[in-house]
């Protein structure tokens, strides 16, 4: 037997080896997901109350019972002797603004139920092998991550190396802590990768179903579904762009079942404003230093910009299609009032644009550059691991690079000014503020500010209405005072100062360098329109 005879012989064992031990590693990850402790982050108590109505009775309206056993779960799962207070006692008040009664009465969540309907397998499993329930959104996002991978490495485009080396990219990103976030980031993030791989087949009805599920918990990914309905007109495949335009429609069944229900289509426009989107918030996305993609993705910054004129040079109508697109949802999540949201580390509205990106990325640049990418997203990744690994509190912390710049090159950093505050207070505005018309809610806590150890103030955020509470927070010379109100100026608008060395100190505590109240001091909020509390009479 020939040594050629021997090596082709061994690819099918290398392959049935690889899909083993990927198997393997899938299920190990589901397994852990399945066995962590309770937790809840973004917008997880809407999402669980769905899953545990569509698990009760099949149907998304979220009724006492559902509540109560939601809460009896988490008690369950608690040790007997911890003595913590019940978890419907400790929780109650969260679920204040993600619930809405109809004008029928029937209590609903503000946001769509496809993510928690896709959760209900995970549930009804859980719950069969006497496994904690409540995990059933990160088992989810666990299944779905696992399955988004195997579907570039079975059906993506390119040799076998390529599409090993297109998976690695795509796990090799922040979407490595989200897997046990309890929102909807990995499960859109899973999907627009199997909205790429179906373009790239040039499944046009495929790719825009994907795109579409997905933007029904993401709505402007709907300018993705777009793209495969008329990438198919232009290629003259009118029932190919039929079955697009049907998949794609998907992305508007919550806003009918919205109206439908309610008589509006959107419950949460009191949360979008478009006069928000600016060169700003373009900015944010990009380079700010606690959630933008130079301080988690820096590779892509040099290689997304290269690879859309390596696109425009090549004129690939296909990558200059989804470069659009994507540029327009980048432009529209600016829209979201709430601009610090809870996250790990990159902000979470990135996580799942981050799939399309890559793919033009991917698409563009030659076999070594891919490699060389792949490697960069992989240390990026692991020195962040070692370093600065996210948390479930990262949203309200400054995280490690931002922090070494705020005490050394201060002036280098001054972020929108909401993502400053709440991270100097680790505190955010009632969400039912907003939801009331009350915008900006960050600015009671003005003014705040971040400095050394020491306790010397290195930024002060702070505007004309709150500068009297400068000298009552911090240790100011008197003489400092007049130039503080000139740099204030007499706009409404928030302002960053720089004091010189030693001139202004913390006289309220440090905590993690950050000097102000350890608390933002709100007031009761009000009750939230047409809102009722789960579980309430």
């Amino acid at each position: 037997m020939s040594r050629h005879t021997v090596g082709t012989s061994s690819v099918p064992l290398l392959r049935l080896s690889g899909v083993l031990a990927y198997a393997c590693a899938s299920i190990l990850l589901v397994v852990w997901c399945s066995q962590r402790p309770f937790a809840r982050q973004g917008d997880a108590w809407e999402y669980l109350a769905t899953t545990e109505a569509l698990a009760n009775h099949g149907s998304p309206e979220v009724r006492p019972g559902d509540v109560h056993t939601m809460f009896e779960r988490v008690d369950l799962w608690r040790p007997r002797d911890s003595g913590a207070r019940p978890a419907a006692e400790v929780y109650a008040r969260e679920l204040d603004h993600g619930f809405v009664t109809a004008p029928d009465g029937a209590l609903h969540t503000r946001h769509f139920w496809i993510y928690s309907l896709f959760a209900v397998p995970a549930h009804v499993a859980l719950e069969a092998v006497g496994a904690p329930a409540f995990n059933a959104l990160i088992v989810t996002n666990a299944w779905m991550l696992a399955a988004a991978l195997a579907l570039v490495l079975l059906s993506g485009a390119g040799t076998g190396r390529d599409r090993l080396t297109f998976a690695a990219l795509l796990l090799a990103s922040p979407v490595v802590w989200y897997v046990t976030f309890t929102g909807v980031e990995v499960f859109t993030w899973s999907l627009v990768i199997a909205a790429m791989v179906a373009l790239d087949r040039s499944r046009h009805d495929a790719s825009a179903l994907a795109a579409g599920l997905a933007a029904t918990q993401n709505p402007p990914l709907v300018l993705l579904a777009g793209v495969s309905v008329l990438l198919a007109l232009r290629r003259g495949r009118r029932a190919d762009a039929v079955r697009a335009l049907a998949g794609a429609s998907i992305a508007l069944v919550p806003l009918a079942w919205t109206e439908w229900h309610f008589g509006e289509p959107i419950l949460i426009a009191a949360t979008i404003d478009v006069g928000r989107i600016s060169v700003t918030r373009t900015a944010t996305l990009i380079a700010d230093l606690n959630v933008g993609l130079i301080a988690y993705a820096p590779w892509l910054l040099v290689a997304l910009p290269l690879a859309v004129a390596r696109l425009v040079q090549r004129r690939e109508t296909t990558g200059l299609a989804v470069a659009v697109a994507m540029g327009g949802v980048a432009l529209a999540v600016q829209s979201q009032l709430n601009w610090n949201t809870d996250g790990r580390g990159l902000m979470r509205y990135l996580l799942w644009m981050l799939p399309a990106f890559t793919w033009i990325v991917f698409h563009a640049a030659g076999p070594h550059w891919r490699m060389r990418i792949a490697g960069a997203a992989i240390a990026t990744t692991v020195a962040i691991a070692v370093w600065d690994p996210p948390r479930d509190t990262s949203w309200l912390e400054h995280r490690a690079l931002a922090r070494w710049v705020l005490h050394h090159v201060p002036a280098l950093y001054e972020p929108e000014p909401e993502i400053f505050a709440e991270r100097a207070v680790h505190a955010e505005a009632p969400a039912t503020w907003v939801l009331n018309g009350v915008r900006d809610g960050w600015r009671v806590a003005l003014p705040v500010a971040i400095g050394r150890p020491t306790g010397e103030v290195t930024t002060l955020l702070l505007d004309r209405a709150t500068l009297a509470e400068v000298p009552r927070r911090f240790t100011v010379p008197s003489g400092y005072l007049p130039e503080l109100e000139r740099l204030v100026g007499a706009g409404d608008a928030p302002v960053y100062v720089h004091p010189p060395t030693g001139t202004v100190w913390a006289t309220s505590g440090a905590v993690d360098g950050s000097f102000a109240p350890s608390s933002m001091p709100w007031p009761q909020p009000a009750r939230v329109a047409r809102g009722a509390r789960p579980g309430g009479s």
